[in-house]
């Protein structure tokens, strides 16, 4: 398993409301997953695995949660990669 550069993945905006979008730049074309945690490690949304193309793909994620304002980390993981990056809704 490799680790994502920081460069490879991008969340915005950040800070959001709660929904947000993705841009993720991988090495090969793969199935990824996406959860959202909070500060304490609970996962609060585990969104649906979608298959990624090699390059650069944007993806847009709705939470359908109310989340309140802090600090979370959106987790991206696959069976080759996993990289977290954090979330701040205002």
């Amino acid at each position: 398993m490799s680790v994502l550069q920081s460069r490879d993945i991008k969340v915005f905006p950040n800070p959001s409301d709660g929904n947000f979008s993705v841009s993720v730049t991988l090495p090969a074309k793969q199935q990824v997953k996406f959860s959202l945690t909070d500060a304490l490690g609970r996962t609060l949304k585990t969104f649906d695995p979608i298959e990624l193309e090699t390059g650069e793909s944007k993806y847009d994620l709705y939470t359908g949660i109310r989340l309140n304002q802090g600090i979370y980390f959106l987790k991206v993981e696959s069976n080759q990669i996993r990289c977290t990056k954090k979330v701040i809704i205002e």
